[in-house]
């Protein structure tokens, strides 16, 4: 699979060391050995999961159904429901009998028990909850199941939220596997694999469960790859699986030891896999004397309760583990955006389903009708908790699968809406059809709804009536150019809707003009305004300049763009790819093998520069007497060659070596960076092999040249043909700088090559924000060679960083006079670099000297989509509009709405993009404020735990490597002014605040090549989207009412749902609405009864008032009188009572922080921040 080569390739390796080791005796407790037997079966990823299913998964069950048959010591951990599901379905009488059996003789165990192995950056926690359920009641249904263990091992990093969720659903333990590289490998040097994971704050011991990391990877370790055919010589092979198992037992703090049996669709043959490690657990089990090593078949629970019983007191871990990266420059933060058509569509699946299982509750239908509505619902359910899996919602399947998953939401859509209509108009007491438009508009929610909707329009007019005739408050507006909804104009009207509730509208179109009330003007405003929201705007570029809330007294500067990164390919090492991004950072290009000079012809530029300025120096990594020299040639202002030359006695070099250049028209940090002074400048050297030039010549400066101090001077020689020249310094003062220059081949240059010298002289010092932009420079002493050799290597801690750009420029100084110096990198890191540097045309040694350095961050190329853009400003009673195109398949749209309470205190910003101008482009819409935001972003983790980003700079790649997912929000403070900027989505993008002040939030991705983690083809997506993001200013209580409220009235909008009969009534139930700070999460038909959750959306201290515990009375949300309430597990498998009794705790070092939960007292209920308390109720 992702990394399987590499994996093997690791093991083949291991074995044939292991192999050689010999064993020794040991007298110690034995190591117990619990060999998981499993199978990965994706719901979905090369494939559609029905191939899966009939071309492997169904093998799979039934050999695996062979092996254990009869074999009382063999065990299989299973956890796909879906596919079990499915094979259920077709297997006869007696096979299901056998599997009952097989069950209850303790020999299948299943882990998670969801529908699928759900993805935990890009879902929500209802997503994940809905799953869940679904798959713990099938099990518990049909085989009487209840899972207590997760092996949730394939997700592309792991949550803060689903340690919660997990804790609440009474799992045990949670055993995850694909946690940042070097998070691993401390934990696995630390004896740190194993820890408690606490999921929330607010709920303390609640939210927690144990944590296993797989120490390498969920297959079976090479150790314990046998051949199919059984011949194998068992002593060599027992030989190295103990070796393999005692140096992975020596990273856990116990003896204990879990190891996979197992990988992606594995055991088709079954019976064989299992007799063949038969052998080898018998072999190892007679000679456990010897081997100090025990090993059985075992259940992951089986694991965890001997862990448990062991008592040790664990560390707590309240963080999460995104992103996630594999390597140093392979950061799985593209996938938080890739695909977005189908996020925000599952989104708007989700949603109506909600409506769908509400509406089922309150109809009348008979047991027959209730049936056949509930499987048509259900064909929703299942299309939804498929889409949740962690290759499908996240956007890394292939076109084939995702055309498939689009296929089933659609096939459910179809029917939930059926049902839906055919409920309504049962509710509305009409049987009559209709000849006019009508629309039903429902409320899923608890709460009431006091908004605007909207529809699409054929007609530029349209007057709106409620179901009693009254006129309904109504604009019509034409829709964007380029926009691609299929109509030419929307109808937005008023509605105000109880909870639970469904009302009807009657819509009369019409051909005639726009309404006289609706103003339209292609002049930019200085302001849009609906009263409490004010957007201003620059008349010159058209663009957005500052944003003000009235009602909160809060004002920021403010602008928004359109910006595209350019996607990395393979010649740049790792690309960029439907699980990574990673952009061009326009500052490497590898060189392929060479003899002892290269001229690279025109390495492209990204963006254009009208007279730049160009720095390079090679680097050959690990190369320590190899000594390289880079020239620039042919310099235009998109591109320019480099004239690459080895300067000592040897010749060529592998294919290790880069250069390593950055291009500008001036310093690009001088905004970020204004404590810098710099300078700037060309020389032109003529014929000269000795220069003196004066830092007042600078092209540009900061004081026009002056420095109090001799600065830091980096030298690049630049020239008009092909030629080989190196420069160092000689000298350097407050004034200006002395340098050398000598031609590596030929030995001379002419005027007609023009020869030019560029300069950047720079304070020394470390300058630095809270963002990616920072600056190191310095000077150090370089050590004569103590051999006398013409060379030395240099290696100076605290100058570098791991995504930094490193310069350097040696100053041979008094001690060499007339020499001069090559240098090139052979080493960085995130504290250090190396150097060498060679004195050129001598093979003597040189006397001490100094070198310059500079460290810059390599930052990603981007490029505005426009600079300016053209305005449609649409003014009407009810909604204020501001069209702005960039480009063709480019366009935002600024709107505010005229309506009461909270639906007017947001900028709603649509972008309607795509197909992108190009492949190898992602687009983000960039935020720049005038907040001092000190470098931290605030991001949701599954739209329930807020999780706080600090800017990284030790990440290898500073963007990707900054970038989190946005499931529902993300906000910015500063807190000098108590200002809060909260943007809500409408589905995950990923989101990132790469400097003070600043959010970007990624929309789309087209990539140029596959990135390697195996789906196999490029993440071409040229689909066109209409994302939505609400834009909140506030104070921090009107902020968390926005991140909190706001956000759920936009994750759970009013369902518009076309019907077809005349007259009737609205559908009000006589219900209570709750209150503002608990959520109506679930309300469906379940088990005979009602199941509902109810949801605290605020965290402890989120909010100074609506923080608090809050009481309600359950029986003021139905119509009938409770006859009775049992209180369940977050996914409604097992009483809550019994949940708590049974579940096991572990040790910990950190104090638990109960919240308890408060018992019910007959009906009523006292919820507590960030409870979700989930009940069946059956009424009378």
């Amino acid at each position: 699979r992702k990394e399987m080569k590499a994996t093997l390739f690791f093991f083949a390796f291991a074995f044939i060391c292991l192999a050689f080791v010999p064993i020794r005796p040991v007298r110690s407790e034995s190591i117990e050995v619990f060999l998981m037997t499993h199978s990965h079966d994706d719901v979905g990823w090369i494939w559609p999961w029905e191939q899966y299913y009939s071309s492997q998964v169904r093998s799979i069950l039934d050999s695996v159904m062979d092996a254990l048959d009869g074999h009382p010591d063999r065990k299989f951990n299973q956890v796909e429901v879906a596919f079990f599901r499915r094979w259920w379905s077709e297997i006869d009488s007696d096979q299901k009998a056998r599997v009952k059996r097989i069950i209850a003789a303790g020999q299948i165990e299943f882990n998670v028990g969801g529908i699928t192995m759900n993805d935990e950056s890009t879902t929500t926690f209802n997503e994940e909850i809905n799953q869940m359920t679904n798959g713990a009641d099938w099990l518990y249904q049909n085989l009487g199941v209840k899972p207590k263990a997760t092996w949730h091992i394939d997700p592309f990093g792991h949550s803060k939220a689903t340690a919660s969720l997990w804790a609440q659903m009474g799992f045990d333990s949670w055993t995850l596997n694909r946690i940042p590289y070097y998070i691993k490998d401390w934990m696995k040097a630390n004896k740190g694999l194993e820890f408690v994971w606490r999921g929330s704050s607010s709920l303390g011991v609640q939210s927690e469960i144990f944590a296993h990391v797989l120490d390498t990877f969920y297959s079976t370790p090479g150790e314990l790859v046998l051949p199919s055919n059984g011949q194998f010589d068992v002593a060599k092979q027992a030989d190295a699986a103990v070796n393999m198992i005692k140096l992975r037992s020596s990273w856990y703090k116990h003896k204990k030891l879990l190891i996979p049996f197992g990988n992606d669709f594995d055991h088709t043959g079954a019976v064989q896999d299992y007799n063949n490690m038969d052998k080898l657990i018998n072999y190892i089990n007679s000679k456990e004397s010897q081997y100090g090593v025990k090993i059985h078949y075992s259940f992951l629970s089986e694991y965890v309760k001997a862990v448990h019983a062991l008592n040790i007191t664990w560390d707590v871990f309240e963080g999460d583990f995104f992103p996630y990266n594999d390597g140093p420059d392979s950061f799985w933060s593209g996938y938080y955006t890739s695909r977005p058509w189908f996020k925000i569509y599952l989104r708007q699946c989700d949603s109506f389903l909600a409506l769908a299982e509400i509406l089922l509750t309150q109809s009348s239908l008979n047991s027959t009708q209730l049936v056949d509505a509930d499987s048509k619902i259900n064909q929703l359910r299942m299309a939804t908790s498929r889409a949740t899996h962690h290759d499908a919602v996240s956007g890394t399947e292939t076109a084939e699968t995702n055309k498939d998953y689009i296929s089933s939401l659609d096939e459910g859509m179809k029917a939930a809406t059926q049902v839906v209509q055919k409920i309504i108009q049962s509710l509305s007491g009409s049987s009559s059809p209709s000849s006019t438009t009508r629309y039903s508009v429902s409320n899923p929610l608890g709460w009431r709804r006091q908004q605007v909707v909207s529809i699409l329009s054929q007609s530029k007019n349209a007057i709106v009536t409620d179901a009693l005739g009254k006129p309904v408050k109504s604009q019509v507006n034409p829709v964007p150019n380029y926009s691609k909804v299929g109509a030419p104009y929307r109808l937005y009207f008023y509605v105000d809707i109880a909870p639970l509730s469904t009302s009807l509208f009657n819509i009369r179109w019409s051909n005639s003009s726009l309404s006289k009330s609706v103003k339209i003007s292609a002049a930019t405003p200085e302001s849009v305004t609906n009263g409490a929201i004010t957007l201003s705007f620059d008349r010159s570029n058209g663009k957005l300049t500052s944003i003000e809330n009235s009602q909160e007294g809060k004002k920021i500067s403010a602008s928004f763009d359109f910006v595209q990164y350019n996607s990395a390919v393979a010649t740049m090492g790792q690309s960029s790819g439907a699980y990574i991004f990673r952009p061009v950072t326009d500052t490497i290009f590898k060189l392929g093998n060479s003899d002892s000079q290269q001229n690279v012809e025109y390495i492209n530029l990204y963006g254009s520069y009208s007279n730049p300025f160009a720095f390079a120096i090679a680097y050959a990594g690990g190369l320590y007497k190899d000594s390289t020299s880079v020239t620039i040639n042919q310099m235009t202002t998109s591109k320019f060659h480099a004239a690459v030359s080895r300067v000592d006695a040897a010749s060529g070099w592998g294919s290790g070596v880069e250069v390593d250049y950055n291009v500008f028209d001036d310093f690009p940090l001088k905004n970020q960076l204004p404590a810098v002074n710099y300078a700037l400048g060309k020389f032109n050297v003529g014929t000269q092999q000795s220069v003196r030039v004066q830092f007042s010549s600078a092209t540009k400066s900061r004081n026009g040249g002056k420095f109090n101090k001799a600065p830091v001077v980096i030298l690049t020689v630049q020239t008009s043909t092909t030629q080989y020249i190196s420069a160092s310094l000689a000298s350097v003062d407050s004034n200006g700088f002395s340098a050398n220059l000598m031609s590596i081949k030929p030995k001379t240059w002419t005027n007609s090559d023009q020869v030019v010298l560029n300069w950047f002289a720079v304070d020394a010092g470390e300058f630095q924000t809270n963002g990616e932009a920072f600056l190191r420079a310095g000077v150090v002493n370089i050590a004569e060679n103590p051999k006398g050799l013409p060379y030395a290597n240099l290696y100076f801690h605290g100058a570098a960083s791991p995504k930094g750009l490193t310069l350097a420029t040696v100053n041979g100084g008094p001690n060499n006079q007339g020499s001069t110096f090559v240098t090139n990198l052979n080493f960085r890191n995130a504290t250090c670099f190396g150097a060498v540097v060679r004195r050129v045309g001598t093979e003597t040694k040189f006397n001490a000297a100094t070198l310059h350095y500079l460290v810059l961050p390599r930052l990603a190329v981007t490029e505005r989509v426009s600079e300016t853009v053209s305005n449609i400003v649409i003014d009407g009673p009810l909604v204020k509009e501001v069209q702005q195109t960039y480009a063709e398949n480019y366009v935002q749209t600024f709107v505010l709405y005229n309506a009461p309470g909270i639906a007017s205190s947001y900028a709603e910003v649509i972008s309607e993009v795509g197909p992108l101008n190009q492949q190898g482009k992602e687009l983000v819409t960039r935020l720049t404020t005038s907040m001092k935001t000190e470098g931290t972003l605030y991001t949701d983790d599954n739209g329930l735990e807020i999780m706080q980003r600090q800017f990284s700079r030790v990440s290898e790649e500073l963007q990707a490597g900054n970038y989190f997912p946005m499931v529902q929000r993300s906000y910015v403070r500063d807190a000098s002014t108590g200002t809060q900027l909260t943007l809500l989505s409408d589905a995950t993008h990923g989101v990132a605040s790469l400097n003070p002040g600043q959010v970007e939030v990624m929309l789309h991705r087209r990539c140029m090549r596959d990135d390697g983690r195996g789906v196999g083809e490029p993440h071409d997506d040229t689909t066109p989207i209409r994302p939505s993001i609400l834009l909140s200013l506030a104070g921090n209580d009107q902020g968390a009412v926005a991140s909190r409220y706001l956000s759920t009235l936009q994750q759970f909008p009013p369902q518009i749902v076309p019907v077809s009969f005349s007259g009737g009534n609205n559908f009000v139930p006589k219900i209570s609405s709750l209150p503002s700070n608990v959520n109506l999460l679930t309300f469906r038909n379940f088990r005979g009864g009602i199941l509902l959750r109810l949801q605290h959306i605020y965290a402890k201290g989120e909010h100074s008032t609506l923080s608090k515990p809050v009481t309600i009375d359950i029986g003021t949300l139905f119509k009938s009188k409770i006859s009775s309430i049992v209180e369940m597990n977050l996914n409604a498998n097992t009483p809550y009572s019994e949940m708590s009794k049974n579940r096991l705790i572990f040790n910990t070092k950190v104090a638990p922080n109960p919240q308890t939960p408060i018992p019910l007292n007959g009906n009523v209920l006292t919820i507590q921040p960030m409870e979700i308390r989930t009940f069946i109720v059956k009424t009378n």
